[in-house]
């Protein structure tokens, strides 16, 4: 019994090798690509793309896929990143969209252990004021937006990367995350922000604008100097802590709340409070967690 039992432990490991042989070679995996990538990092490259002369540019489509993305202040509209020696960075321009991409040139699978989060982000620089809308979009790469100030609309969407934003000015400003973070400081935005995160807290630091939208399902929200006419804040399973800086006498609020409560400058609401006639309209909602709203 115990010589069987032995005879087919074998037998499976003799299977499980030759599996994995053949899955290796149809892959197109080979030790010496692994010995390779440990040795050198050759098959790394660095490229950079200046596209500020490829004609007039009013929008600007980055998709990066999984790689992370940071856009920042620059003297000109340009690409840069870390490639391996299977991929590029594909640009396309028509009718002012310039769309850039990370391809990849084939299809086989290619390993190398010594690319780190330096490997992995694409850098986008946009001069100062510079007239044009961008859409930055990831699979599940975080995007980082540094000191930008831009004439146009920004839109950013993540699926389960994180937005961290510090100091941006822009027309309009909509970022959405699935299972993400969003993280803002210095935001000062002409016309409206939208801001919405599936599953991840919403966070800010000084944040102005005409009207502001903010929406998490399982995430809480954590606003610290927020400047807007129009403030709508909502969190299915999280806690709402906004600091304006508003005067309290031209608010008027609206609290709701299921499982939780909700404070006006210490004090425990419930409802509408404040001056009608207030020219600040905020609305704070959440169903299962507390809500509180401090002004100066």
């Amino acid at each position: 019994m115990k010589k069987q039992f032995w005879i087919i432990i074998t037998i499976i490991l003799i299977s499980g090798l030759v599996l994995s042989t053949i899955g290796f070679a149809v892959y197109g995996f080979n030790w010496q690509n692994v010995r390779d990538d440990i040795q050198t990092t050759a098959a790394i490259n660095y490229e950079s793309f200046d596209v500020t002369n490829q004609g007039p540019i009013n929008q600007l489509v980055v998709d990066v896929r999984s790689r992370s993305l940071v856009i920042q202040h620059g003297e000109a509209i340009s690409v840069s990143g870390y490639l391996s020696e299977n991929q590029q960075i594909d640009l396309r321009e028509e009718n002012g969209v310039m769309r850039v991409s990370v391809e990849n040139i084939e299809s086989n699978w290619h390993w190398n252990i010594l690319q780190t989060a330096q490997f992995h982000t694409i850098i986008i620089t946009i001069p100062y004021n510079a007239s044009l809308d961008l859409n930055l979009i990831t699979r599940s790469g975080s995007i980082q937006i540094n000191n930008l100030t831009v004439n146009g609309n920004v839109t950013t969407n993540s699926n389960s990367g994180s937005l961290n934003v510090n100091q941006l000015n822009a027309l309009r400003f909509n970022a959405s995350t699935s299972s993400g973070s969003i993280r803002l400081s210095n935001v000062t935005i002409v016309n409206d922000i939208i801001l919405q995160s599936s599953s991840g807290s919403i966070n800010g630091t000084n944040v102005k604008g005409s009207t502001l939208t903010s929406q998490t399902s399982s995430g809480s929200h954590r606003l610290v100097g927020v400047e807007a006419n129009v403030i709508s804040i909502t969190s299915s399973s999280g806690s709402n802590n906004v600091t304006v800086t508003m005067n309290r006498n031209d608010i008027w609020a609206n609290f709701s709340h299921r499982s939780g409560s909700s404070r006006f400058n210490g004090n425990r609401v419930s409802g509408q409070v404040g001056n009608p006639q207030g020219r600040y309209q905020i609305s704070i909602t959440s169903n299962s967690g507390s809500n509180r709203l401090t002004s100066s």
